[in-house]
């Protein structure tokens, strides 16, 4: 049988086959393996395909809501160890607070850090995304997080006692207001990482702007 030059090898088994069931006969069993071969491999080049864009697509939607990511030699050098995250709420959030330099201590409502000069007061938050919680519902990212976002926008200032010490936030003392959130470096989904963005526009609404840290 003459076959073509443009021919693909997958091609060529694909028509033995079919020539052999034309003919009546049992196809050939290498080359029906063959054939199968291609398939196979072309499938799996289409799936490689989809994922490499998939992965680009997720590289650029991290991009757009990642505000900074925290290198692990900054890390390592505040704490003294390699990441933030297996403790538990209260010691990832204890140790985000330190790598922060939240200069309100113990357990001031809302906010961590407030700059009297400039009015700028500061919720530092944790969210272990990879958590099962979070990783198996998006929606629980949204409302934990709008919870954060409220509490913030509502927050008119306090004063509070603390290891004898009195911390005073007046309303009109109070002129921005952050929140910075703490999540994994590198775990993030696609879809989690939509939520962060539609709660970014949510917050800005609310007057607060919405700083997301990836951290080690």
């Amino acid at each position: 049988m003459d076959l073509p030059l443009e021919m693909d090898s997958g091609a060529v088994a694909d028509e033995a086959v079919g020539e052999q069931m034309d003919l009546g006969l049992e196809p050939d069993a290498e080359v029906t393996s063959a054939a199968a071969t291609e398939a196979s491999s072309a499938t799996q080049m289409e799936l490689e395909l989809e994922s490499e864009d998939t992965d680009a697509d997720l590289a650029e939607l991290r991009a757009s809501v990642v505000t900074e990511t925290v290198d692990s030699a900054e890390l390592e050098e505040a704490l003294g160890q390699a990441s933030i995250w297996g403790a538990g709420a209260v010691g990832q959030g204890r140790d985000f607070e330190t790598l922060e330099k939240a200069n309100i201590a113990g357990n001031y409502p809302v906010i961590d850090n407030f700059e009297p000069e400039d009015g700028f007061a500061t919720s530092m938050k944790t969210m272990d995304l990879a958590g099962r919680s979070y990783a198996e519902d998006p929606a629980a990212v949204r409302n934990t997080l709008l919870d954060y976002i409220d509490d913030l926008s509502d927050f008119e200032g306090r004063t509070w006692h603390q290891d004898d010490v009195t911390i005073k936030v007046a309303p009109e003392d109070i002129e921005w207001r952050e929140l910075d959130l703490a999540i994994p470096a590198g775990k993030a989904t696609a879809e989690q990482l939509a939520v962060l963005a539609e709660c970014r526009n949510y917050a800005a609404d609310k007057g607060v702007a919405l700083t997301i840290k990836e951290v080690p």
